[in-house]
């Protein structure tokens, strides 16, 4: 503790190093301010005090080092800031890619739908009854020749049947056509995704699906005996 002159040389204090050091540092209390340590009879200036000094040099690393770390703070703040102001930008323009991807794909799906023509109108035409003799590897492999073989095999269904959804569709494609119903393309399409759940190969199974509607409902219209004989014969198996 220390006792200081006044501008009128009269003792005051006590005050501790703390208080003596921050007014010098702020500018309140010159160097050439009269101190005295408590318990002493000794006046010096406080530029000749080795122990206030120190003390004020202490002070003075401690403040670099707050203001260091206030700095740093500061500025990870706005990195942090910086960061989440990115994120919310790549969002929104992810958000905005996504918008655009979709409408590309509708604009392409119109595009595709107003050239390609629509074929479920046309009159079905029969061809002479062919043996398939090709040995179809794989389901895939079955799908991509499936409408061939429908419009080849003529009454002989035998491969035909053996693809996982064709006699599904055909039995309802057929059974439309004898109860006087018009074929109905996107009914078939919409019984062919229930079906078609749970299987193996859902879009294997949907495609088989449709062109066994499709065949059934030809064979049916123009032969209903024909079709219902096979349709139990089939059930006998």
């Amino acid at each position: 503790m220390y006792y200081i002159l006044d501008d009128e040389n009269q003792p005051n204090g006590p005050y501790d190093l703390d208080d003596i050091a921050h007014d010098v540092m702020t500018g309140v209390m010159p160097y050439s301010t009269q101190i005295c340590k408590e318990g002493e009879n000794k006046w010096i200036p406080i530029s000749s005090s080795t122990e206030v000094k120190n003390h004020i040099k202490v002070l003075k690393e401690q403040a670099k080092e707050w203001a260091e770390e206030e700095k740093q703070q500061r500025e990870l703040e706005y990195t942090e800031a910086k960061i989440k102001a990115i994120k919310a930008d790549i969002k929104k323009s992810n958000k905005k890619s996504l918008g655009c991807l979709i409408f590309f794909i509708i604009a392409l799906f119109v595009f595709f739908a107003a050239i390609v023509p629509d074929n479920k109108d046309k009159p079905y035409e029969s061809k002479p009854n062919k043996p398939n003799t090709s040995r179809i590897e794989s389901k895939t492999e079955q799908s991509k020749s499936l409408y061939r073989n429908a419009l080849d095999a003529g009454s002989s269904y035998d491969d035909l049947f053996e693809c996982e959804g064709f006699f599904d569709g055909w039995i309802v494609g057929g059974t439309d056509a004898v109860e006087g119903r018009k074929r109905d393309g996107e009914k078939a399409m919409r019984l062919a995704k229930i079906n078609a759940k749970g299987t193996e190969d859902p879009k294997t199974f949907e495609k088989n699906y449709h062109y066994g509607y499709n065949t059934g409902w030809h064979d049916a219209d123009k032969n209903p005996n024909g079709f219902l004989s096979t349709k139990q014969q089939e059930y006998n198996k």
